[in-house]
């Protein structure tokens, strides 16, 4: 833009036709007249006007004419000096263009909004207007206080088919020192551009808008000629522009090509409204002896240019849709969420817990660490190789297949398509809770992308049977957020969606698995509000339990009684060695409210039942984790206790609720 002595410049060169207005007025212009003067489009004349009806702004040349006959031998002016066609120094032409062909501008909209095939029964419009319309828009209001103010204003409540509209409010303007104020009580580039498009967006999308209810389309705009005008505001506060920190490391999931990479830099360097709108209030603050405000650093009013902006780049989002339900898990092979294998993983000093890195093999699999401390109770029975760094692993055969169980999971690779970032990765699992449901809802409504959340989690050799545990998927930005509701040509007004197909989708057993791993219940759509109970019920929950326990010692009838008299018995867990590289060190209190017990046909097995608070580690209550859970199952019989399985029989929250009829 052009500094002070452009703006001089500028307001010197106006031409008789303004002297000729003034004349035919008694010496008195209105807001509109004197914007349309300075360059502006009639639809800015008319924001600058203070008008908020959305109908004026359908045909803003009428609206004007009714309330500024003198206006009429301007307009005329205007088309034979060929004005009317030159770009609007305030929007830049995104509102000439919207009032002069809006049904091109409905349907370029509705056509690219048509090629990302989405399904919807409301719209919402958001704008995003180039950063340089904002620092026009201020630059122009300025320029119509440093002249005469103006009396007449469009009423807001004005209607074009009441005698209101052609009336004239004797509203007064504000007061100079409350310029920021005033220039936020017009209506804004945005909000004319809705008024403008919105009835012929509904006509071209053959829907209603509905702000906030269904997809959102977002109509950016740009404009190459004056794409770097802002760099003016750099002189009024520096500290504003200061680079912004980029993070210098991005999660595995997000990362993306040196397109995107280059396009996020690019658009990083790009100034934000706030940062936009500080320098232009802290401008406006400042005076000089020859200029006040804004005047000393851009031109006032802004100066011409010669292209119009481009039509808009169009996205549509929809608000996330969130499907709850309740799973069960009949596999002790699958885990909850997929299992990826990092480095450390590989070297055995990952989420398996017992497997670590030899310091002098440099990562050797299999090996118990425990041991290597001099800590290991195990004995024969660990399953994982007694090894230390100068002498070689017991060759027992317990502690071999462990090793070769341990080899064999690190070592074998699985494909997976569901997270392209780790194709090359290594997998523990070969199925995952995630992703034997993810694909078919993913399927159903057009998702992309989803997130899957639970009441807690299991690990991978724990079986979630009863009625299920909780969960939720959020969708994101679904392209079918409501199957079947537009597959009908008039849609009901009260519509549920209906997912007892999806769920039976879900239920059938994957290709070349003889029985489901995974089955899901009461798949119900829910609202946002609703997940919060996951979330509130994650330390108030009860969990109930069923397993197997081995003892070295057969137990008596009297001992076994014992345990079922035990009542809210108070535990003192401290974090496990097999979670240590992930959780907080610190000991923890928790409760098992109950037990109950039964023998099995060998005198040295046993079930047992028991109820615990959220959070209580069941496999290291039992064995007692090296004395880090105190107490145990051991000091409570007085031997040796370990287990051999492990189920989780119900997850006592209460949602989503039952659907009637409904498994």
């Amino acid at each position: 833009m052009s500094t002070c002595t452009d703006a001089a410049r500028v307001l010197d060169s106006m031409d008789d036709t303004s002297l000729a207005i003034e004349e035919s007025t008694g010496g008195y212009k209105s807001l509109a007249e004197r914007a349309l003067l300075a360059g502006a489009c009639v639809a800015c004349a008319l924001r600058f006007n203070g008008c908020w009806n959305p109908a004026s702004f359908q045909s803003p040349w009428q609206t004007l004419v009714r309330s500024y006959p003198s206006i009429t031998q301007y307009n005329r002016d205007r088309e034979a000096d060929g004005r009317d066609t030159s770009p609007c120094t305030v929007c830049l032409g995104i509102l000439q263009q919207a009032v002069s062909h809006p049904k091109d501008n409905a349907e370029h909209v509705a056509a690219c909004v048509k090629k990302e095939n989405r399904k919807f029964s409301h719209f919402g419009v958001a704008v995003q207007i180039p950063m340089e319309c904002v620092i026009r828009d201020r630059c122009m209001w300025e320029h119509l206080r440093a002249t005469k103010p103006s009396t007449k204003v469009i009423p807001a409540d004005s209607t074009a088919d009441t005698p209101s509209a052609n009336c004239i409010s004797k509203t007064e303007v504000p007061a100079e020192n409350d310029a920021i104020s005033c220039h936020q009580s017009v209506p804004g580039i945005r909000d004319a551009l809705r008024y403008i498009l919105l009835p012929y967006l509904e006509e071209a999308l053959r829907v209603s808008s509905k702000p906030g209810v269904g997809v959102e389309l977002l109509l950016s705009y740009s404009h190459s000629e004056t794409v770097n005008d802002w760099d003016v505001l750099k002189s009024i506060e520096p500290s504003v522009f200061r680079e912004r920190r980029q993070k210098s490391r991005k999660p595995w999931f997000r990362q993306t090509n040196v397109d995107s990479n280059a396009k996020a830099e690019n658009e990083s360097n790009q100034p934000t409204l706030p940062q936009v709108e500080k320098c232009l209030e802290a401008a406006a603050n400042r005076e000089t002896c020859k200029h006040r405000g804004i005047a000393q650093y851009i031109s006032c009013p802004p100066t011409p240019v010669k292209t119009f902006s481009a039509l808009p780049h169009v996205v549509g989002t929809h608000e996330p849709v969130y499907i709850a339900g309740r799973y069960t898990k009949h596999s002790r092979a699958v885990s909850q969420s997929p299992w990826f294998m990092d480095d450390a993983d590989e070297e055995g000093d990952g989420p398996g817990g017992r497997g670590s890195r030899d310091p002098q093999t440099n990562g050797t699999k299999g090996v118990c660490f425990a041991f290597q401390r001099g800590q290991c109770t195990r004995g024969e029975k660990c399953k994982f190789a007694h090894a230390t760094p100068t002498s070689g692993a017991e060759t027992t055969e317990d502690t071999q297949k462990g090793k070769a169980k341990s080899e064999a999971i690190s070592e074998t690779p699985t494909e997976r398509t569901t997270r392209p970032a780790r194709d090359e990765r290594k997998c523990k699992t070969t199925h995952s809770v995630e992703e034997l449901i993810m694909p078919r809802v993913k399927e159903l409504f057009g998702v992309d992308k989803a997130k899957f959340s639970s009441s807690g989690r299991e690990d991978v050799d724990v079986r979630m049977l009863g009625n299920g545990r909780p969960f939720v998927l959020e969708l994101l930005d679904p392209k079918n957020p409501a199957p079947g509701l537009y597959d009908t040509a008039t849609a009901p007004k009260e519509y549920v969606v209906d997912l007892h197909d999806l769920q039976h989708r879900i239920n059938a057993a994957p290709e070349n698995i003889p029985s489901p791993l995974v089955q899901v219940s009461h798949l119900q759509v829910v609202s946002k509000k609703a997940t919060q109970v996951l979330r509130d019920g994650a330390t108030t929950k009860t969990k109930t339990y069923c397993c197997v326990i081995w003892t070295a010692t057969p137990p008596t009838d009297e001992q076994l009684a014992t345990l079922d008299t035990h009542r809210d018995l108070v535990l003192h867990q401290t974090t496990p060695v097999r979670v240590s590289h992930r959780r907080t060190l610190m000991v923890r209190e928790r409760k098992v409210h109950w037990m109950r017990h039964r023998r099995l046909s060998q005198p040295n097995y046993f079930k047992l039942w028991l109820s615990t608070e959220a959070g209580t580690y069941i496999k290291e209550f039992v064995h007692g984790d090296l004395g880090r859970t105190f107490p145990n199952l051991g000091t409570l019989l007085g031997c040796e206790v370990d287990i051999l399985s492990l189920d989780v029989v119900e997850v006592g929250l209460d949602w989503p609720p039952p659907l009637p009829g409904r498994t």
